[in-house]
């Protein structure tokens, strides 16, 4: 079985002197339910959801063939874990979903003459991950009658209504030209 591929910005987690051998990136980030009280009946009904931020962890190992090297790597490692609102690019499903974050927690630990391991805790603002391949919302099309229906497929279901709002705004606006 192949190693998945992990990159932080430019940096490669998954290497053979860098290796991540665990992460809980697949996991969800905490859904904010606001529910409101129903007048006069029991139960209540969902008013709002949002997603909090997301945090997960890397951990693995640095491994050199001398301690020279493996201090190198873990200093270039240090390097790349400092610099603020990186891609974290994993594969998943034959694409790559990329996370806009950034390394909050480094632990470093040296368990051997040129062995080190080490655990990274991220914190991505929006909670969620992108797909990193391009699609067209709406293809270029002439309309010569005065209304026009326009069909709009979103991938995926996150805020997939505001595309639909976004595509009713555009449609106003070519109308109001």
């Amino acid at each position: 079985m192949s190693a998945i591929a992990l990159k932080y910005g430019a940096f490669d987690l998954q290497t053979d002197k860098i290796t991540t051998t665990d992460t809980d990136v697949y996991s969800p980030p905490k859904n904010n339910v606001q529910a409101d009280k129903l007048a006069g009946a029991d139960g209540a009904v969902i008013v709002k959801t949002n997603f909090e931020p997301k945090t997960f962890t890397v951990a693995g190992r640095i491994r050199g063939s001398t301690r020279e090297e493996t201090e190198k790597l873990i200093d270039a490692f240090n390097t790349a874990m400092m610099q603020p609102n990186q891609a974290f690019d994993i594969a998943r499903s034959g694409d790559i979903r990329r996370y806009v974050s950034t390394a909050q927690g480094i632990i470093i630990s040296t368990s051997g003459h040129n062995t080190a391991g080490f655990s990274v805790d991220f914190m991505c603002p929006t909670g969620v991950a992108s797909d990193t391949y391009n699609t067209a919302l709406l293809s270029p099309s002439n309309v010569s009658t005065s209304t026009a229906s326009l069909g709009v497929t979103v991938g995926g279901t996150y805020q997939a209504p505001l595309c639909q709002d976004l595509v009713r705004h555009s449609e106003a606006t070519e109308i109001t030209r």
